[in-house]
C-alpha cells in the first residue's frame, strides 16, 4: 500500500495529501497508516480524516478536508468510495484521487458521476485478465448482469482455495484447512 501512496506522489508531484479512512475497520485502518507514512516519509504534508463505516453523510466528511490538498486518497469499501468521491468532486476538488482495489470496481464510476476519471487505484485482478477469468466473469454477469469487481473476484477465488483444501482432507477443522492450503497461504493463518 506505501508503494501506491508514494508512486502517485512522485507521478502528480504532490506536496499535500488528504488520507480517508474508515475508522472501524481494521484492514482500512491499517491501510492508512501506510498511506500516512509512505506520505511523510515523502515529505508530503498529510492529513488523516477517519470516518465510521456507517457514515452516511459524506459531504461532512469532505468539509474537514484542509484546502488546498493536491492529492485524495480514499480507503474504504466501493459501497462508500462512489458516494464520497461524488462529494469531494462536487466540493470542486478537482486534483487527483487515489484508492485500492474496490475504486475500480465500475459502480464506483458510475455512483460518483464520472468523478474518479483519471483517479490512481491498484489491482490483481482485471475483468478478462488471468487464467480462468473469462468463465467466472461469465457465470457472474449471467447471474448479476454487470462484470464482478475486484473485490467479487477475490472472494470468490478465497471460497475456491478453502473449499480446495477442505475437500482434500478428511474432516473440517481450522487444523484441517491450515494442513490443506499451499504453503504460500499459511502465513495469512498463522
Amino acid at each position: 500500500m506505501g508503494p501506491l501512496i508514494t508512486t502517485v506522489i512522485g507521478l502528480t508531484k504532490a506536496k499535500s495529501v488528504t488520507i480517508l479512512n474508515y475508522s472501524d475497520n481494521s484492514a482500512y485502518v491499517t491501510v492508512g497508516d501506510l498511506w500516512q507514512k509512505a506520505a511523510s516519509d515523502a515529505n508530503t504534508t498529510v492529513q488523516r480524516i477517519q470516518f465510521p463505516t456507517a457514515t452516511q453523510d459524506y459531504f461532512a466528511i469532505v468539509t474537514e478536508i484542509h484546502k488546498p490538498v493536491d492529492l485524495v486518497a480514499i480507503g474504504a469499501l466501493s459501497a462508500t468510495d462512489g458516494a464520497l468521491v461524488r462529494a469531494i468532486r462536487q466540493s470542486g476538488f478537482t486534483g487527483t484521487i487515489v484508492g485500492d482495489a474496490s475504486m475500480i470496481a465500475s459502480a464506483v464510476y458510475t455512483v460518483s458521476q464520472g468523478g474518479t476519471k483519471g483517479a490512481y487505484a491498484y489491482s490483481s485482478y482485471m475483468v478478462g485478465e488471468g487464467t480462468g477469468t473469462a468463465e467466472f466473469v461469465d457465470a457472474y454477469k449471467k447471474v448479476y448482469g454487470t462484470d464482478p469487481s475486484a473485490i467479487v473476484a477475490y472472494g470468490y477465488e478465497t471460497i475456491k482455495l478453502v473449499a480446495s483444501a477442505l475437500t482434500s482432507e478428511k474432516s473440517v477443522s481450522r487444523q484441517s484447512l491450515r494442513d490443506g492450503l499451499p504453503a504460500g497461504c499459511l502465513p495469512v493463518l498463522q
